[in-house]
């Protein structure tokens, strides 16, 4: 009676994939082709595009999951003038629907 569940359970760390699969990831030339196509989302007048761009460039340079690139504002984004920059992830904004 006084044996833990947990103890029974026989677990292995799986080996770590060691290649990135070049078919699920976009290549830099296939990025840009993607940032250029997204500015065309939506009206002109709306430029909702624009705010996609920032989205998925985001998301693409900076590599944080769609809830955390939702929740970037401004004050979180280090930007040097020359050189790469740096967000500052800290809050998450998850929505879960009916589908």
């Amino acid at each position: 009676m006084g044996s833990h569940p947990l103890e029974k359970i026989r677990w292995r760390v799986p080996k770590p994939v060691i290649a990135v699969d070049p078919r699920v990831v976009a290549n830099p030339h296939q990025a840009r082709d993607l940032l250029n196509a997204v500015t065309y989302v939506g009206g002109y007048r709306r430029a909702g595009g624009h705010r996609l761009v920032g989205f998925f460039a985001g998301m693409y340079y900076a590599g944080p999951r769609p809830e955390e690139a939702v929740a970037v504002a401004l004050p979180d984004c280090r930007m040097p003038c020359t050189g790469w920059g740096r967000l500052v992830l800290h809050r998450t904004l998850p929505q879960a629907g009916k589908r």
